[in-house]
């Protein structure tokens, strides 16, 4: 079940950024791979992994109270006309970059954009609309979710993961 945290107001344009996107790899471990070739060109999002973000970003998520090495971050992108078909996170990077086992790892959503029409990020059987710019979320590590983008403006979320009991002051 997602859950709303609170809003914590975004204070960067992100139009200002020349960031350094990856796509997604569809290897084996990646949560999506047994979908195949069906999801080559429909669900190909980019990321700016931790290390690749800018610093006004980063002091952003220091402002949550996380410490330097506490947790993982990525900006996800998710181009108009694409989605992401229903999964489970495995959290295998983060897990092996904290140095933790995957059970131990939670997630913060956080949506970077106002919600536009089309744009929608379901979580089991609840679909989530109409978010601002800065809302907070979590759910359960176990819970399965997707992303759709059927509007005509780009979608920026900042996902941050680090231990469950890290969140409790968040």
């Amino acid at each position: 079940m997602i859950r709303f945290i609170k809003n914590k107001l975004v204070p960067f344009d992100l139009n200002k950024f020349d960031f350094s996107f990856d796509k997604l790899e569809l290897t084996e471990e990646h949560p999506y791979f047994h979908l195949g070739e069906k999801t080559n060109d429909v669900s190909v999002q980019t990321r700016v992994w931790h290390e690749n973000l800018p610093d006004e970003i980063m002091d952003y998520i220091h402002e949550f109270g996380f410490k330097k090495d506490s947790f993982c971050a990525n900006l996800t992108v998710q181009h108009p006309g694409s989605m992401t078909p229903v999964h489970i996170d495995k959290y295998v990077r983060c897990a092996s970059i904290l140095k933790i086992k995957p059970e131990e790892i939670t997630r913060i959503l956080i949506f970077l954009t106002d919600w536009e029409i089309g744009q929608t990020f379901g979580v089991e059987n609840g679909c989530l609309l109409e978010w601002k710019a800065g809302d907070c979320y979590t759910f359960d590590e176990l819970d399965e979710h997707w992303t759709v983008n059927a509007g005509v403006g780009t979608r920026y979320t900042l996902l941050i993961s680090t231990r469950k009991d890290s969140i409790i002051d968040v």
